[in-house]
């Protein structure tokens, strides 16, 4: 029974390694997030943002107001573009998600940064009529592989408060 309990607690000390929960927005929480502690997190007024251990992923999190998800990926959009993205209209995607309890939609695109080419995505998920979370990462097509794992968990820790 002693090596069962040690063994669980082993397997469950990576998600320890898991940073606090971030209130989204700090102020008024409506919902939180998780960034792990070595994406060396960072809150913002209104949110949080982080970058993959390995430099290649940027991600954020925050709570937007919007009557409904075109403007607030309008918004997200002119803000890549503002930070230098090109973004090739033909690879849109736009599919279904369901994290924390919450509906909403997830748009990947790619492009290219001053880095080269892009992987990116835009999340949206509905806390109420009014208030959605909004998480958006961008980063190198090998890097958002290599990343993907960690990239799930921040979305599945999305949490309303």
């Amino acid at each position: 029974m002693k090596k069962l309990l040690l063994a669980l607690t082993i397997a469950l000390l990576p998600t320890c390694a898991f940073a606090g929960s971030f209130p989204l927005p700090a102020e008024t929480p409506v919902a939180s997030v998780a960034i792990p502690d070595d994406w060396k997190p960072n809150a913002y007024d209104g949110g949080v943002e982080g970058n993959s251990p390995d430099g290649t992923i940027y991600i954020a999190a925050e709570v937007v107001t919007a009557t409904d998800i075109k403007s607030t990926t309008e918004e997200a959009l002119k803000l890549f573009i503002k930070q230098g993205l090109t973004i090739d209209e033909g690879s849109i995607k736009q599919s279904d998600l369901k994290a924390g309890g919450m509906d909403g939609a997830e748009i990947s695109m790619t492009g290219k940064d001053k880095t080269g080419p892009a992987d990116v995505s835009i999340a949206i998920l509905a806390v109420n009529a009014e208030k959605f979370v909004f998480i958006t990462y961008w980063g190198s097509p090998e890097g958002a592989k290599a990343n993907d794992a960690a990239i799930g968990q921040i979305v599945n820790s999305i949490k309303k408060q």
